[in-house]
């Protein structure tokens, strides 16, 4: 397993890829593989509470994302994990404008699992930002967009969840 801790690192590393004679999609796939490295190393790195081994690796893999957007500035996957990143680390400013990126895109897709989680993500994130009101509106949204989807119940379980933490935390604002 390779794993890189130093953002600089990580441009050496596409750099590097980008000199191979790759497709873009294999080289986006090598990009991915070590990112999913990353995300493993901001988990362990989390749940031992070092905060600054925690956002060095949180930075490492928005960085190595970024770069992946360099070479497919369509990639939605890549925007929703730079939201996710910028959410651990309570940027949530910046997390919501990766998701309504990610959304733009995704509109003229089909990819329905991860235009499901941007979304759900995206509300999550209006709550921290105490845009509740907003927040309900876009579950109300997800729920009738997927009212028919297999995995209906787990939508509904997570929009029900995310509906009534904003309207808790709008009642103690």
């Amino acid at each position: 397993m390779m794993l890189f801790i130093r953002s600089e690192t990580i441009i050496l590393f596409c750099n590097f890829l980008l000199e191979k004679d790759m497709p873009n999609s294999e080289i986006i796939k090598a990009m991915f593989s070590q990112a999913e490295d990353l995300n493993q190393k901001v988990q362990e790195k989390f749940k031992e509470g070092n905060t600054d081994e925690f956002k060095r690796f949180v930075n490492d893999a928005i960085v190595l994302y970024k770069e992946i957007l360099n070479l497919d500035p369509n990639n939605a996957k890549a925007l929703y994990f730079i939201g996710n990143k910028y959410y651990e680390c309570d940027d949530f400013t910046a997390s919501l404008s990766s998701y309504d990126k990610a959304i733009e895109i995704l509109k003229g897709t089909n990819d329905e699992e991860l235009s499901i989680d941007v979304r759900i993500n995206r509300t999550g994130t209006l709550c921290e930002l105490k845009r509740y009101d907003e927040s309900i509106v876009a579950c109300d949204e997800i729920l009738a967009d997927y009212e028919k989807h297999t995995d209906f119940s787990d939508i509904e379980k997570a929009c029900s969840w995310i509906k009534n933490n904003c309207a808790d935390r709008k009642n103690k604002d």
